[in-house]
């Protein structure tokens, strides 16, 4: 949205009224903060981290989230394709990150927007895992918050840091605030919410808009009313080929980091659902399939659904 007379109708609302949820691993809550940043609304409008998927862990990362992850990351070229995102190897925990921003929250409050835009961008451009304490001493020392963890880093005779391990880590960070706990419980109890993200909430009214906005939408919900609204200037989606694999995704990972620069890319674990999908769509270019993950009957059968 580049209209500058929009935007000054936005910023001349009183934005500190709105309230967003949101997590860290959500891409879709990636695409809502990219564009409140290229509204410059970040400093302005008060954005809540949740851990929506507490039970997340990296070493149960099953079939079925790797397909809910790439589908999400295919919605979000189709939705928005004004944002730059791309598919990361894994959604991690976003416990560990949300804990730290907390934390600069009372070190440094300034630093927070800058903090978790890097964070959203390491996980959702970079594909860096957000549970990683060398990852996340990265992104402090990129804006600026290097001194934060300074005292707890050991260096070696040669000057060389020996990288903190992930209990030290969160014992950097101090207990739970109680801030978060009171989010988490607001968004897990609230009927209205749904356990939906990300969720918009005007204090005043209460008025509600959850799931990622289309950007006139977004635009109309800030400003609290019905207007007509054209941005010409936003990216229009540009189809790519559209790529299928079947197995698992991260035994097939070199691949898919090749195909996901220049094709969409579905994931199905599941053959009825992959079947499904073959026979609906023309627009399927490409068919990866792991060869131990079905047998050869299946294998043949997916073969030709993709040749016809």
């Amino acid at each position: 949205m580049a209209d500058n007379d929009y935007l000054s109708q936005i910023h001349s609302e009183e934005l500190d009224k709105f309230v967003v949820y949101g997590d860290l691993n959500c891409p879709f809550c990636f695409a809502l903060h990219e564009r409140f940043d290229a509204w410059s609304l970040l400093g302005k409008i008060e954005w809540r981290l949740i851990i929506h998927a507490p039970e997340l862990s990296e070493a149960i990362f099953s079939l079925e989230d790797e397909s809910l992850l790439a589908n999400e990351v295919f919605a979000i070229h189709h939705r928005a394709p004004d944002v730059s995102v791309s598919l990361p190897r894994a959604r991690p925990a976003s416990s560990l990150a949300t804990r730290l921003v907390m934390a600069i929250d009372r070190y440094d409050r300034k630093k927070v927007p800058d903090l978790r835009r890097e964070l959203y961008r390491a996980l959702w451009q970079e594909g860096l895992n957000l549970g990683d304490p060398a990852v996340l001493v990265t992104i402090l020392a990129n804006v600026g918050l290097e001194k934060f963890v300074e005292a707890s880093v050991r260096k070696n005779p040669d000057g060389s840091v020996e990288p903190l391990a992930l209990w030290e880590f969160w014992r950097l960070l101090g207990s739970e605030p109680q801030d978060l706990i009171e989010w988490q419980e607001r968004w897990e109890t609230d009927v209205s919410f749904a356990r939906r993200i990300p969720i918009i909430e005007n204090r005043t009214n209460n008025a509600l808009l959850q799931g990622l906005p289309t950007e006139e939408a977004l635009y109309q919900y800030l400003v609290g009313r019905r207007a007509h609204f054209v941005n010409d200037d936003v990216c229009v989606f540009q189809p790519r080929p559209i790529a299928i694999v079947f197995g698992w995704m991260d035994h097939l990972w070199p691949l898919v980091k090749i195909l996901k620069e220049t094709c969409e890319v579905l994931h199905f674990s599941e053959i009825a659902s992959c079947r499904q999908m073959l026979i609906d769509n023309e627009e399927i270019d490409f068919l990866f399939i792991e060869d131990e993950f079905v047998e050869d009957d299946v294998l043949g059968e997916l073969a030709e659904l993709l040749k016809t």
